[in-house]
């Protein structure tokens, strides 16, 4: 052992003087390390000391400890934010999602962080509010999953053995929507939005088709002559490519972007300025949409619920509306298809035409009693 000292503590000299070094056993490997605000034996055999408790404290846990014993929160989060942008569609949501964790989170140690942490900041993230309402357990859900890929990002590399949020619950949610647009909606929402976002929102309508599979679209995946588009398996919720036929309302609004395409194969759906529309900058066009139009509860997804309800309602065949919106089972199809007082109507139509002549019917549209109860 070079200088002075005992096992596990000595000193080096230095042109300032001398430096005490802590010596410990890491993942089966000799580490030294210089503690700068030692100037005695006894200081840098307590440092020496607290740096071992550390690691058995977090070995106990299941934890590496030591070797992210400076990472923070902040710092894990940026590392996976890079893995995120270079293997994963998501990576810009991530980002959004990775704001709070940090806020709450970022100064303490990776290492440090416990199960109890989590669900604190689970109960501190129910009292936020955002714009005079709750957080929803959706959005807390979002993050909770971030964080764990985090976590897990570290796993992977040998940095951690458990990920403390595994430990935590997912909220409960009540995700089902079946909000579907009015007509008179409908020709509210294509009157206040740009011209160019009118187009994509007419093609999702019109397909069924996902945000995300239709502004990874390139030229090469549409076939204007043979009205149909190719969504690749990689871009798919369901890793399965399918083709998707076009109707005429559909083949008006790709003619849009056409007029203004610049290559034959690049992406299809460009802004006027020449930059491509992400996802974010669709979801922003789409919130301003509906507040200039006066329309409340209705998200871009909801295009989905939009399409299948309305190709149900045209008699179109559940297995045919499946395979055009990439469903794989039945219950996913019905949770997509809003089923209304008019559809019920429809139902018991026939049955009420044989009583008309007493005048029961006298064919008056009549409101959902459901409203008034």
């Amino acid at each position: 052992m070079k200088g002075g000292g005992v096992m596990g503590v000595f000193t080096r000299k230095t042109k300032t003087g001398k430096t005490w070094y802590i010596q410990y056993t890491l993942k089966g490997k000799q580490v030294q390390e210089a503690v700068k605000l030692a100037f005695t034996a006894s200081q840098a055999r307590a440092e020496l000391a607290k740096k071992k408790t550390e690691i058995k404290q977090a070995q106990a846990r299941g934890l590496w400890g030591g070797g992210i014993s400076d990472a923070t929160v902040s710092k894990m989060c940026d590392a996976f934010l890079d893995y995120s942008a270079k293997h994963k569609r998501s990576c810009e949501r991530d980002r959004g999602l990775v704001m709070r964790i940090k806020e709450a989170l970022g100064d303490r140690r990776a290492v440090d962080v416990t199960p109890t942490d989590i669900l604190n900041y689970v109960a501190k993230r129910k009292g936020d509010t955002w714009k005079g309402k709750p957080t929803s357990p959706s959005t807390i859900n979002k993050e909770l999953t971030c964080l764990k890929s985090a976590f897990n990002h570290f796993i992977r590399d040998g940095k951690l053995m458990v990920n403390p949020v595994s430990k935590v619950r997912k909220q409960t949610e009540n995700n089902e929507r079946d909000r579907v647009l009015s007509p008179a909606e409908y020709d509210a929402y294509m009157k206040a939005a740009p011209d160019w976002f009118a187009a994509l929102a007419v093609l999702t309508c019109n397909t069924g088709a996902r945000k995300g599979e239709l502004l990874t679209l390139t030229w090469a995946d549409v076939d204007l002559f043979g009205g149909v588009i190719k969504i690749l398996g990689g871009h798919a919720k369901n890793k399965e490519t399918r083709r998707v036929p076009l109707n005429q309302d559909a083949k008006k609004a790709l003619l849009f972007f056409q007029r203004g395409a610049s290559a034959a194969i690049g992406p299809v759906f460009i802004r006027p300025d020449g930059k491509p529309i992400t996802r974010f900058l669709a979801d922003y066009y789409h919130r301003a949409t509906c507040r200039k139009a006066g329309i409340e509860g209705f998200t871009w997804h909801d295009w989905r619920h939009c399409f299948v309800t309305a190709a149900r309602r045209a008699g179109k065949q559940d297995r045919s509306i499946m395979k055009v919106v990439g469903h794989k089972t039945d219950s996913m199809l019905r949770r997509y298809d809003k089923v209304d007082w008019q559809d019920l109507k429809a139902v018991v139509a026939d049955l009420d035409m044989g009583r008309e002549s007493n005048g029961e019917n006298n064919g008056e549209k009549s409101a959902d009693p459901e409203g008034g109860l």
